[in-house]
């Protein structure tokens, strides 16, 4: 219970980081911040998802 407490935690935080997504080559999108946490954000792909739709408007640079 404490540690799904804990992660649930943790991965809001992570979400919470800021980030921003840059276009590569062939339509590959890299997802790029200043936090050393920033990798972590891969491991919640529906939270980019949501993010990246909320943001549909703006084009990825």
């Amino acid at each position: 219970m404490i540690s799904t407490l804990l992660y649930q935690a943790g991965q809001r935080n992570t979400d919470a980081e800021p980030m921003s997504l840059q276009r590569l080559d062939h339509g590959v999108v890299a997802v790029t911040g200043e936090s050393y946490f920033i990798a972590s954000k891969a491991l919640n792909i529906p939270a980019l998802i949501r993010h990246r739709a909320r943001r549909c408007a703006t084009p990825i640079p």
